[in-house]
């Protein structure tokens, strides 16, 4: 499947799926595509990623370490926040999560929405339409990003 994104402005955050197997191309396609883009929301302050529909097999630890190193000095300059939501692979986000929080964004894995948005200071009824509409979209393969 693929990763798709959509910038919430009213609440300065960045909300992003992962949905289906993703591969390590398609994550530095997306991120390279965000940062070429100013529009797309690459500079919100609050990060939300949402990997429960994600298989994320082909994902290695070296390649977070690579991802990480890459986009590093970009950190601070784009989000302070970053809460990530999975169900499958606790370990691979968790280590994630302190590579990103060691470059300058506080990052925590959460297993539930409800928790996630309230570390991140954010009404779920604000982020639910845009996770929706992502995963919708990611399916019929009318965006990716």
């Amino acid at each position: 499947m693929a990763i798709g994104s959509v910038y919430v402005e009213a609440a300065d955050l960045l909300v992003v799926v992962w949905d289906g197997r993703v591969t390590l191309a398609e994550w530095q396609a997306a991120i390279a595509r965000q940062l070429a883009d100013e529009s797309s929301g690459w500079q919100a302050r609050r990060r939300l990623a949402d990997l429960t529909t994600a298989a994320p097999s082909e994902i290695a630890p070296a390649d977070l370490k690579q991802i990480v190193e890459t986009t590093a000095p970009q950190v601070p300059r784009f989000a302070s926040r970053l809460a990530i939501i999975t169900r499958v692979d606790w370990t691979l986000a968790g280590e994630f999560a302190e590579r990103v929080t060691a470059a300058g964004a506080a990052t925590t894995v959460f297993d539930r929405l409800e928790t996630a948005c309230s570390w991140l200071g954010i009404e779920v009824a604000v982020v639910r339409p845009s996770l929706e509409g992502l995963r919708d979209a990611l399916r019929t393969r009318d965006i990716t990003d």
